[in-house]
Order: C-alpha cells, then sequence, then structure tokens
C-alpha cells in the first residue's frame, strides 16, 4: 500500500509502501487528463491492477492538502 511518510500532509513529504493501516494517507484517487476520451472498448480496462490502458493519469491524495505525487529525483513525494 502507498503511504505518505509519516501521515504527514506536508509539500516534498516521500511516499512510501506501507502495511495496510486504512489512515488517510492511504487513500488516493486516480484522475485520468483525457476525461472526455470516449468510454473504453472491451479489453481496455486492465482489471487485475484497475487501471484504463494507455490513458495518462495522476494520483491525487485524499490527506486533504489538494497534493499529488510526483518525482523528485528518485523520490515520489506529495507536492501541490
Amino acid at each position: 500500500m502507498i503511504d505518505v511518510a509519516g501521515g504527514i500532509d506536508n509539500e516534498n513529504q516521500n511516499i512510501i509502501v506501507a502495511s495496510r493501516n486504512n489512515k488517510v494517507s492511504q487513500r488516493w484517487t486516480i484522475i485520468y487528463v483525457d476525461e472526455d476520451k470516449p468510454a473504453p472498448k472491451k479489453g481496455d480496462y486492465m482489471q487485475d491492477v484497475g487501471f484504463y490502458a494507455l490513458r495518462p493519469f495522476y494520483i491525487e491524495s485524499q490527506a486533504g492538502g489538494n497534493r499529488f505525487v510526483s518525482l523528485m529525483g528518485n523520490n515520489a513525494v506529495i507536492n501541490p
């Protein structure tokens, strides 16, 4: 499960892999950039991972700070 390090909603806070704890720091929304794209055809949705194939997206934290996952060097972090 991906989690915000320390459960703290701060800019540039690292994203880590952690055991499930059901806290808000582990809640995420996948937002597709091409929302106006027609409905996917059968087989476009990858059931095993829960994503649509070949569609750009970003990941938004539900921790309250309107932050998104981004890369800083080799680290995944949250930023506004």
